[in-house]
């Protein structure tokens, strides 16, 4: 029995030793494509305002991803940049916000993060180039296995209404939102948190996501969406991550980023037109046309430029 005791405690303390830990918070920074520490402790911090059972299964999730990443020799650099936690943590994040806590629930979690690096690890060798990341598409489609299995009890949300206020105000707030429903949280101060997380990182990469989820919002009025969608930040969150990924990859590009974010609008508008529940599709379709194109565009531009004589 002491033995035992003494290997668990010995294979607890190797778990968070050395850079696990901090890959663990990174993992769940990288839910917003933050590198750096700090953003996911804050991140954390925000996750914890809004529920504790969320912090955990969150953190659970980064952990098993990072582990798995491990286990099936994913590169060092990405294991400790928590690019193999941060759909776990999202499985995690969702499961936690989303449905009532419960045993299976964390089991599901736990299963479906493993799943997550798995997927990682094949796009890794189909994709070497990181030519086409894959974002949130592990995350997506194990969460949808989970929301299909019927184990788990949804959540039941109250709906919070602001009342008459100032259109002005009424426009920030609703920008705030759509930042912190990255996270999946509606609250001010959670989303105050969050950009805090973003500041930490890059001050131009905090004013692309205030910047696109005031777009997003915008556009969602122009197209005549329904005010609680609106004020929740409903239609800020995928147009944040959309111009958050084509930030990393194409700095200040404003004709890039911008079309990317009305994309990824539109695509919200239409999924909820549908009655469809998409959660970050419509960031990883409008990421991938707008690379895509604008990779291509590139190519094709380069291609055509005349060879200097030898």
């Amino acid at each position: 029995m002491t033995i035992r005791k003494q290997y668990m405690q010995t294979f607890i303390l190797n778990i968070f030793k050395g850079p696990t830990l901090s890959s663990t918070f990174r993992g769940v920074g990288q839910i917003a494509f933050q590198y750096n520490l700090w953003s996911g402790v804050l991140f954390s911090f925000a996750i914890a305002l809004t529920s504790p059972n969320a912090l955990l299964y969150t953190l659970v999730g980064s952990l098993i991803g990072y582990l798995a990443g491990a286990i099936l020799k994913a590169p060092t650099s990405a294991l400790h940049g928590g690019l193999y936690g941060y759909n776990g943590a999202l499985v995690g994040l969702a499961t936690g916000m989303f449905f009532q806590p419960s045993v299976v629930a964390l089991l599901l979690v736990v299963v479906a993060s493993f799943a997550t690096s798995a997927f990682m690890k094949l796009w890794a060798q189909y994709f070497p180039s990181n030519h086409l990341p894959p974002f949130t598409l592990p995350f997506l489609s194990t969460f949808w296995l989970i929301s299909g299995t019927g184990l788990l009890e949804p959540v039941t949300f109250a709906t919070l209404l602001h009342g008459e206020l100032n259109q002005w105000l009424q426009t920030g707030l609703a920008t705030l939102h759509g930042v912190g429903q990255v996270f999946f949280t509606g609250s001010t101060l959670t989303a105050v948190i969050i950009v805090a997380g973003f500041i930490v990182n890059s001050m131009s990469g905090a004013a692309w996501a205030i910047g696109a989820s005031l777009i997003g919002y915008w556009i969602g009025q122009l197209l005549g969406a329904d005010d609680p969608s609106l004020h929740v930040g409903l239609f800020g969150f995928n147009a944040t991550l959309t111009a958050i990924a084509l930030h990393i990859r194409y700095a200040n590009h404003i004709v890039v980023l911008g079309s990317g974010v009305v994309l990824a609008t539109l695509l919200t508008w239409l999924a909820g037109s549908l009655s469809l529940t998409v959660l970050t599709l419509p960031f990883i379709v409008a990421t991938w046309a707008t690379i895509l194109v604008v990779d291509r565009a590139y190519w094709r531009k380069r291609n055509e430029q005349p060879k200097k004589s030898t």
